[in-house]
């Protein structure tokens, strides 16, 4: 199934879980950031849980996606600081367990444009799992959903197939619009 079947018939803005096979998540991850950039010409927030930015950025560039369109978020590479710190077109969060400063840096990068039509993309809700209890990431996950809808902002969360996240994606599911297993 092509990409644009996953969101056939979808509201705007909308809010899809996408389940990914582990042995594919690279593949499918790409091929999706493709859709979403390359073809439908969107606007990107990208929020990195599990490449460092300029690994990822290196990645993105030699699959021929359009890194110009797209805003990251790192939540990987540290900070001196060890406080958020914006270079170009990336703010490093440099602690993926600060969920209250990652809010804020997501409701800074989708208030730049704000008429442009974007699109928020979590790669990954299992990593997030290393770093954060379940109950917090649900009640996290639960209230980015509400406000993308606020935002008129779409949004891709990415989770693998794994019986780990079996509570999370269970949870996250009532939130939004569809599920996809991949």
């Amino acid at each position: 199934m092509g990409f644009d079947e996953y969101f056939k018939g979808l509201p705007y803005p909308f809010v899809v879980l996408f389940i990914a096979d582990p042995k594919d998540y690279v593949t499918q991850n790409l091929e999706l950031l493709a859709d979403f950039v390359n073809v439908q010409k969107l606007n990107g927030v990208y929020i990195t849980v599990n490449r460092p930015y300029d690994s990822l950025i290196s990645l993105l560039k030699r699959e021929g996606i359009d890194t110009s369109k797209i805003f990251f978020i790192d939540l990987i590479t540290k900070t001196a600081r060890d406080a958020p710190e914006r270079r170009g077109n990336c703010i490093f969060m440099g602690n993926a367990s600060n969920l209250t400063d990652l809010s804020v840096a997501i409701s800074q990068a989708v208030s730049v444009d704000p008429n442009a039509k974007k699109f928020i993309y979590l790669d990954s809700l299992s990593t997030m799992l290393i770093y954060n209890e379940a109950g917090s990431l649900s009640k996290f996950s639960h209230f980015l959903t509400s406000r993308l809808r606020e935002w008129n902002v779409d949004g891709v969360f990415i989770s693998l197939d794994s019986e780990s996240d079996r509570t999370l994606t269970n949870t996250l599911s009532q939130f939004c619009d569809r599920v996809v297993r991949a």
